[in-house]
């Protein structure tokens, strides 16, 4: 059953063909051409079974580039609510497995994760040139599913242009080994915060903002 806000079928993993269209031939063609693309760590996406990834957020091209490195799956982000409810650009974002950032949007990711799918969260909630204080929400999430959470660093996607042809920028993804949060304690702010320097750690320093 779909939601208002959702286009998916049954199945987490069941693909549109908007999402086909980007996951195999355009993201790989633009990346190829456009930049000097590296991935780093593929290994810990695991090919099935449940799956946070949570990430930082440095251009609108990251969610390309980290769904395109999971082969064969949806990855299926929290997005600005605000966003999934314009008419075309709402209608777009759902035909790539977009869910909202809100409640219904978690009970949606919650249902995804217990039926083996892939959610995707922007930590910091916005685009940022360098890291800030992360929302607890990937936390809470990770928590609540017990999902083994893979942390991504990403650096370069601000750099990709209609221009970059001429100089292909060099953009890179490193994603960490998973592994499933625990309180031990804490409340969800000292959790995501933790993540938040592991992921800062894959990163060049002038990258790391408030977790440097």
């Amino acid at each position: 059953m779909q939601t208002r806000h959702t286009e998916i079928g049954s199945r987490p993993d069941a693909m549109t063909w908007t999402y086909r269209a980007f996951h195999y031939l355009l993201t790989p063609l633009i990346l190829r051409l456009w930049t000097r693309t590296r991935v780093h760590g593929r290994e810990h996406l695991p090919a099935t079974g449940p799956l946070i990834v949570i990430t930082n957020h440095r251009d609108n091209w990251d969610t390309y580039l980290v769904a395109g490195c999971l082969r064969h799956r949806v990855l299926h982000f929290l997005a600005r609510p605000s966003g999934l409810e314009a008419r075309f650009l709402g209608w777009y974002w759902r035909r790539l497995h977009a869910i909202p950032a809100d409640r219904e949007g978690v009970a949606e990711a919650l249902r995804l994760l217990r039926a083996g799918g892939a959610v995707g969260v922007f930590a910091e909630g916005v685009i940022a040139g360098e890291l800030q204080r992360a929302l607890p929400g990937g936390a809470v999430l990770a928590l609540r599913s017990g999902a083994p959470v893979v942390p991504a660093a990403i650096t370069g996607t601000e750099r990709i242009r209609p221009w970059t042809f001429l100089t292909r920028p060099r953009v890179t993804v490193t994603f960490g080994p998973p592994r499933v949060l625990r309180r031990h304690g804490r409340d969800s702010q000292a959790v995501i915060d933790e993540l938040m320097c592991e992921i800062a750690a894959m990163l060049p320093e002038c990258y790391r903002g408030m977790y440097g």
